[in-house]
């Protein structure tokens, strides 16, 4: 029976793992597709241009941001951790980056909230944190696919 217990335990672990895994392979796809989106809208604008040197900017400013939230969440400063997500929110809105907002919008929230839930702010930076490299290449990609050669 000792075994049996262990055996569901890790079990249900690895299913829990799994579907984390899945959650965030779905979620980084998402953003793929929204920027997509946003390439195809400020195309049809005549300003693909403009989106293009947006993302430059987006590029070098956010390492800074995420390390402001970084930052912020390990010295358990909700008020920077707050700024520093709504900042972040409003360059990703930008990009038309409504998945990634909604996450920095759960950190925000969780951070003015009375009784700040530092576990549940902890979680939606860690997704944000796994989906940043993706969300990266997925920019170079569409650098490659419409900057001017």
């Amino acid at each position: 029976m000792k075994n049996q217990i262990p055996t569901r335990l890790t079990h249900e672990r690895n299913e829990r793992t799994v579907a984390s895994q899945e959650c965030k392979k779905a979620l980084a796809t998402r953003v793929e597709q929204e920027l997509d989106a946003s390439v195809e809208y400020f195309n049809e604008q005549g300003l693909l241009d403009v989106f293009l040197e947006m993302l430059v900017a987006f590029q070098s400013e956010q390492s800074r941001r995420l390390e402001d939230l970084k930052t912020a969440l390990a010295t358990r400063n909700s008020q920077s951790l707050s700024r520093a997500a709504h900042a972040l929110r409003g360059a990703v809105l930008s990009l038309g980056l409504g998945s990634l907002a909604d996450l920095l919008l759960d950190i925000e929230r969780g951070a003015v909230s009375p009784q700040v839930d530092w576990a549940l702010i902890e979680k939606s930076f860690s997704e944000l944190e796994q989906i940043k490299q993706e969300f990266l290449i997925s920019i170079e990609a569409v650098k490659c696919r419409h900057w001017p050669k």
